[in-house]
């Protein structure tokens, strides 16, 4: 897999520690070394085929940096209990809909926006990884 316009994120562990502790989350180590090399990155090609045959497209990976325009902040700052009590949006799609940990599992989600669900699409960020990177 390839990844583009990556963000750099220089002393990477202080960021990952604040955003853990904005959102009352424990990342995962996977995640945090995702984030320690390609923090904000676009993964190419993208695509994630779930067992249904129901695709979905991972645009770019939420950079942790507050300076950036699409950071992990401005995105969960969504007026949704959910939001504020279980999900931590990590990524998006081209449309808006947001990948995302839960704050009191493993579980890997996507939230489609227009229909304000979120449906489970993977057991944890590795199961994540490996279907993008098919």
């Amino acid at each position: 897999m390839e990844w583009k316009f990556i963000k750099n994120l220089t002393n990477a562990d202080s960021y990952i520690d604040e955003a853990e502790e904005k959102f009352r989350i424990t990342f995962p180590k996977e995640y945090r070394d995702i984030v320690k090399v390609y923090n904000g990155g676009r993964p190419r090609p993208g695509i994630i085929k779930l067992k249904d045959n129901f695709e979905l497209i991972v645009d770019s990976f939420n950079s942790l940096n507050k300076n950036d325009r699409e950071n992990i902040y401005n995105v969960n700052n969504i007026d949704s209990n959910f939001f504020k009590q279980k999900y931590v949006a990590f990524a998006m799609d081209p449309f808006g809909n947001l990948f995302g940990f839960y704050r009191n599992s493993s579980d890997i989600g996507y939230y489609n926006h227009d229909k304000n669900q979120v449906k489970i699409i993977a057991r944890d960020f590795n199961e994540f990884m490996s279907l993008l990177e098919k």
